[in-house]
């Protein structure tokens, strides 16, 4: 128990959570659990909205590499 009290006060696993916070925040995370495609916040969790949602991403036009 002392080891996983020492791992989790380590400064790699603040800064680990501190870019999580800020990638919540840039994302607008409200809520967890949360699915993204592509970086699409899947609004209404469900299997039908997660293909639309996959369905959609595949759609849209491919940036030139």
């Amino acid at each position: 128990m002392a080891q996983a009290k020492a791992a989790a006060s380590s400064p790699e696993i603040d800064q680990s959570l501190r870019q999580d916070i800020a990638d919540m925040q840039a994302l607008k995370v409200e809520r967890t659990p949360g699915f993204f495609v592509n970086g699409s916040l899947l609004r209404e969790f469900g299997e039908l909205q997660l293909k639309a949602l996959v369905a959609q991403e595949l759609a849209r036009p491919k940036p030139n590499s």
